[in-house]
């Protein structure tokens, strides 16, 4: 009975491990042109027919010029993280804030589910904050505060203004309102990042603080280390030894 047991939970291993190799292989694989356009016109007929006022704030003629525009983009096979950069800002000429797209993003394996448990990106724990076409550090719960009040000049070889701008078409507020789109690209940033840039281990990040610029790398460290303070990359607050005792002096 034991051997039957542990055949079962073998095989229910194997058999995880190997859908989840499956799935990533699907979507990092290249899609041919004719199933985009297929899965094109199936979005439009699911929202055509379930949406109650899907031409509220954009006439049916814009819409279908769109998603028909949509299609004559698609002039190659692309995965699916791009299919979703272009598929996005159309959904979001809806203009209806409850309506969005997902992205297709990396899955893990039980085992390495495990693991990155122990590990914590330290780009996540920076709050963003977008105004005047800029990115500025608002808060962090990371151990490094001196860039808070910083801008966010670039990320990697992308200009932040740049990203934030693009993500803002990713995604609809409610008919033409448009003070929602800052204010939520500041709250998922790297939410958005993430799924523009898929999964990461270090990210390198050009800071400007008054005349000041300087850069950051941003890593997975483990949520157990405990050895320290960290300033910024190659700065550590060292711990202070005691303070020798000094000898008492007798009256002479």
């Amino acid at each position: 009975m034991k051997n039957i047991l542990l055949f079962f939970a073998v095989l229910i291993i194997i058999t995880s491990c190997t859908s989840v190799k499956v799935y990533n292989g699907q979507i990092a694989s290249l899609h041919t042109i004719e199933d985009l356009h297929t899965d094109v016109d199936k979005l439009y007929k699911q929202l055509q027919k379930h949406h109650p006022k899907l031409y509220q704030y954009t006439s049916k003629k814009v819409l279908d010029f769109k998603f028909d525009s949509l299609k004559q983009s698609i002039t190659k096979p692309i995965n699916s993280r791009a299919f979703y950069k272009k598929l996005a800002p159309v959904v979001a000429h809806v203009k209806q804030g409850h309506v969005s797209l997902g992205s297709a993003t990396k899955r893990f394996t039980k085992k390495e589910r495990k693991q990155l448990k122990k590990r914590k990106f330290e780009f996540y724990d920076l709050d963003f904050e977008y105004i005047n076409n800029k990115l500025w550090v608002k808060n962090t719960r990371g151990k490094d505060s001196t860039i808070v009040g910083s801008e966010v000049v670039k990320i990697e070889d992308d200009l932040a203004s740049d990203l934030a701008e693009l993500y803002k078409t990713r995604f609809a507020s409610d008919g033409y309102n448009t003070t929602l789109h800052n204010r939520f690209v500041s709250k998922g940033f790297t939410s958005f990042y993430y799924k523009d840039k898929g999964f990461v281990d270090s990210l390198k990040v050009t800071f400007k603080n008054q005349d000041s610029t300087f850069i950051k790398t941003f890593k997975r460290i483990s949520k157990d280390d405990r050895k320290g303070d960290t300033l910024n990359d190659s700065i550590k607050i060292k711990k202070t030894k005691k303070k020798p005792k000094l000898k008492k002096l007798t009256k002479t």
